[in-house]
């Protein structure tokens, strides 16, 4: 079967979608798939890359929300052209670009897929709070299938116009070799290579943030938490992997946040504690050598990261996002969820996995186990390959 997907931000460019798509195609092709990935580019030509053994095509994309419409209408052809090449659209997050390959879809007598890929920005209540809003709920309806990352999304489905019946909940898949966790030994010396850069303890504690840093992450959650965590654990160390900037459309990055972010761990007491190393390809260096992975986000789908981390054998500490942190985190047993916006409950999570050795032994192992079961990279290809199937007969 040959499918073609459909992602306005894809790598280099850093989105969480993105590098979800990036990392999945490559299994949905050893299942059988023929996959082909079409997003936007900032230069002023066209292009065309194989990335991974799959094609990617790159289409010129303004800036704003004009040059979002007319990235849409640069889908609608591109697909209507080649419209013998592929079978399925799958258009990932309900942008302007997803309501292009609807259309082209609806045009052709093909089937389309619509991934919801974030809660406040592309469910359907979010959606119809937009300008042009209900159109776009209109033309977004008319796709086969509508994919929820998490059971918030399945629910905000169900509470909208849509269609229920077409949703299918399929989450993000993680590759359980590319994150398995290390022995003790291996993981010392991991941490003894990592936390040379920076002149650090590797025998000390090391909690790790991964993810963009913006305010929706609750990084500023982290910062505030990080004095107290410090008082009960003085050598404690924090490792903030993630990019500082955004492609030029993305207005959750922001210099005045990311300043005021650092301008905390400049001051005497915390200086030297705190590392930002901006975007990383390997992400699984730093959260193979973590003692705790610290993610009080505000908002998601479902956090790529969170999953690494988990798959990864971390214990984590995570903000209560309903539908959304309890999909991924058992509370007590692989972490804690706790309250949204309150660091002094992330400081005592962290703490107390810090100082309680057996317990942190035991969520690194629960960890494992769970999330190699619900989310190994692939089972989601295999499930995936089973929804394209169903909507082909």
């Amino acid at each position: 079967m040959r499918i073609l997907k459909v992602i306005t931000w894809f790598p280099p460019a850093y989105t969480g979608q993105g590098y979800q798509v990036k990392t999945l195609v490559p299994f949905l092709q050893r299942e059988g798939a023929q996959v082909v990935v079409l997003t936007s580019s900032a230069a002023k030509t066209d292009a065309r890359e194989i990335m991974d053994g799959f094609e990617v095509h790159r289409l010129r994309r303004g800036r704003g929300r004009i040059g979002a419409i007319g990235f849409a209408a640069r889908v609608f052809f591109w697909a209507f052209r080649r419209r013998k090449h592929w079978d399925i659209i799958h258009l990932h997050g309900a942008e302007w670009s997803a309501l292009g390959g609807v259309l082209a879809a609806r045009a052709l007598g093909k089937k389309s897929i619509v991934v919801l890929t974030l809660m406040g920005a592309d469910d359907p209540q979010s959606i119809k709070a937009t300008r042009l809003g209900r159109m776009k709920i209109a033309v977004l309806g008319m796709a086969d299938r509508f994919v929820a990352l998490s059971t918030a999304l399945v629910r905000s489905v169900e509470q909208s116009e849509w269609d229920s019946a077409k949703t299918v909940q399929l989450p993000e898949g993680v590759d359980e070799k590319r994150f398995a966790p290390l022995s003790a030994e291996e993981r010392l010396a991991a941490k003894t290579a990592l936390c040379s850069q920076w002149g650090w303890d590797p025998n000390a504690p090391l909690a790790v943030f991964v993810g963009a840093i913006i305010r929706r992450k609750g990084v500023d959650i982290v910062a505030q938490a990080w004095p107290s965590i410090l008082a009960a654990a003085p050598t404690a160390r924090l490792l903030f992997v993630g990019p500082l900037k955004g492609q030029a459309d993305n207005h959750e990055f922001s210099d005045t946040f990311v300043a005021s972010i650092r301008a905390r761990f400049d001051r005497e007491d915390l200086a030297g504690t705190a590392v930002f190393t901006d975007a990383v390809s390997d992400p699984e260096r730093f959260l193979r050598a973590a003692d705790v992975f610290v993610f009080p986000s505000r908002n998601e789908g479902l956090p790529n990261a969170l999953i690494e981390a988990q798959t990864a054998g971390v214990p984590t500490v995570v903000a209560d996002m309903p539908g959304i942190a309890s999909d991924i985190v058992e509370d007590g047993k692989t972490g804690f969820i706790v309250p949204q916006d309150d660091p002094a409950a992330v400081a005592s999570a962290v703490t107390r996995i810090l100082q309680d050795p057996a317990l942190a032994a035991s969520m690194r192992e629960a960890a494992r186990l769970r999330s190699v079961r619900e989310f190994n990279i692939t089972s989601v290809a295999r499930r995936t390959m089973e929804m394209y199937r169903r909507l082909l007969d």
